[in-house]
């Protein structure tokens, strides 16, 4: 018998305590010079299109040539909004208090001044982050599609012996519906509706790949990186 499973929509309002990870990435965005922290700002905001996680993280290398340094910007761009940065001092504050991180007082203020610098709402940065929200907005997200093909016996009255065997397909379905529990749904296929589910398959491919090129004459740059409509490498061109 499956365990049962408990669970609770929404997320309780409780705080957070800052991880010597975090303190580790804002003790270094803490020595950032002004300088360094308005290239950062002023090459974000002239970027077009959809700033993806790894296209953020070849911009901001590209001004910050300190490996570990710009990785801990390019992490705080991607999880912080401005109104968290009063948050993230207290936390700093506190972490002082426990003596967990030796921040002194005048790093603790650059690291505000940084952060409030660095911590903006850039449209493109902002443009990949809707179409995120967008691509998981509407239905549920398939998680694994199988086709599994087996044979079936046919047995005689007595169920000794075998007089024949035909050879059969399923077709195994898991997503994860909107509660973020997986939700899976299964069928059987004739090897008519087999070859018919192959030939629909490649009609989308062609398809998708039309829209492709066409919204590239439309939006240049308006194909955001998302995991859901990335290309296999082998059927690039």
């Amino acid at each position: 018998m499956p365990e049962p499973i408990f669970y609770m929509r929404g997320l309780p309002a409780i705080g957070f305590e800052a991880n010597p990870d975090m303190l580790a990435d804002l003790g270094l965005i803490a020595e950032l010079s002004s300088g360094d922290v308005d290239r950062v700002s002023v090459a974000l905001r002239q970027e077009r299109g959809f700033l993806h996680t790894s296209a953020l993280r070849k911009r901001v290398s590209a001004t910050i040539s300190d490996e570990e340094t710009a990785k801990a910007v390019a992490r705080a761009l991607q999880y912080l909004e401005p109104d968290d940065i009063e948050g993230v001092i207290k936390q700093v504050e506190r972490a002082r208090e426990a003596e967990a991180t030796d921040l002194s007082d005048e790093q603790v203020e650059n690291l505000r001044r940084n952060l409030s610098e660095l911590i903006q709402v850039y449209p493109a940065l902002a443009r990949f982050e809707k179409a995120q929200r967008l691509a998981v907005l509407t239905g549920q997200r398939l998680d694994s599609a199988d086709l599994i093909c087996d044979l079936r016996p046919i047995f005689d009255k007595t169920g000794e012996h075998v007089e024949g065997i035909f050879p059969y397909t399923r077709l195994r379905l898991v997503a994860t519906g909107v509660d973020g529990l997986p939700r899976d749904f299964e069928v059987e296929l004739t090897v008519e509706q087999v070859y018919k589910l192959s030939e629909n398959a490649d009609r989308a491919k062609t398809k998708l790949a039309a829209l492709r090129e066409s919204i590239q004459e439309w939006v240049p740059d308006g194909v955001p990186a998302l995991p859901q409509i990335r290309v296999p490498k082998k059927e690039r061109r």
